[in-house]
């Protein structure tokens, strides 16, 4: 990295002799700005936002030009759940979206983060696991969606405040939230199908599909839920992964697994972490 050297006042004084040195400073700090050397002034590229996306298990550092009256926003999504194979085949729910927002002053100089894997394909799917920023998801969780069930279920979609089960969708924190199986959400989870269609959610993942009603539930944030059946139609994320078809693999981010004869996992999850600088 390049390093930023201040140019004293004497060196750009009308009198001054043009020197060595200020030349080299001149070159050089435009250089050092855009590396973010710890001497140099606050600048990043002309962008107010510094934006990271982790995509497997690692630490989230406070950067050296970082301020503690600096915004920090965390989003989190949990994996999608794995589906179901054999004749009941039920599509995995998607992932779920958690977000929250911290002051600088509020997070250690470095955060644990750990990536949600997406759950795996069985004669019930296992559930996708959960995405978390801090130490055991003390500050940000992301839930996983539910597996396939082997009764034909599909897996419930990833809530905002946990995870979704076979035909259930995690809880949210809102009055128009349901746990209640195959329903549909604005912050839990989509209810899995069964005999009806699986549950859509804003912020949750979307439900799985069943083996005879077949399309996954939607969702705005979350992961789609994965398609139960022989079918092609999907269920869709505006913002993160689609649910998978039958037989294929969740979209990443946490779209939920397709069911059918060769069911498929659910897709991991992931962290972002956005820095907003005045």
């Amino acid at each position: 990295m390049t390093a930023y050297a201040t140019i004293p006042d004497t060196d750009i004084d009308p009198e001054s002799p043009l020197s060595t040195d200020l030349v080299t400073s001149l070159r050089d700090n435009p250089i050092a700005m855009s590396e973010n050397d710890s001497l140099s002034p606050t600048y990043i590229n002309n962008n107010s936002t510094s934006n990271a996306i982790y995509t497997g298990d690692g630490t989230w550092t406070k950067p050296l030009w970082f301020d503690d009256s600096m915004i920090v926003m965390v989003e989190c999504r949990g994996a999608g759940g794995g589906g179901a194979n054999g004749a009941t085949d039920a599509g995995g729910g998607g992932g779920g979206y958690t977000m929250r927002i911290f002051r600088g002053v509020e997070l250690g100089a470095t955060e644990a983060i750990v990536q949600g894997v997406g759950g795996v394909s069985g004669a019930s799917g296992s559930a996708g696991g959960n995405s978390t920023f801090g130490v055991g998801g003390t500050l940000v969780t992301g839930y996983g969606g539910g597996g396939g069930a082997g009764n034909g279920t599909g897996g419930g979609g990833g809530g905002w405040r946990s995870a979704g089960a076979a035909g259930t969708g995690g809880s949210g924190y809102s009055q128009l939230s349901t746990t209640a199986a195959r329903g549909d959400s604005v912050d839990g989870g989509g209810g899995g199908a069964y005999a009806g269609s699986a549950g859509s959610s804003f912020y949750g993942g979307g439900g799985g599909g069943a083996a005879l009603t077949h399309v996954g539930g939607n969702s705005t944030y979350g992961g789609g839920g994965g398609t139960g059946g022989v079918s092609s139609a999907i269920g869709i994320s505006k913002y993160a992964g689609n649910g998978g078809s039958t037989n294929a693999v969740g979209v990443a981010p946490s779209g939920g697994g397709g069911g059918g004869l060769a069911a498929a996992a659910g897709a991991d999850g992931e962290i972002i972490v956005t820095i907003f600088r005045a």
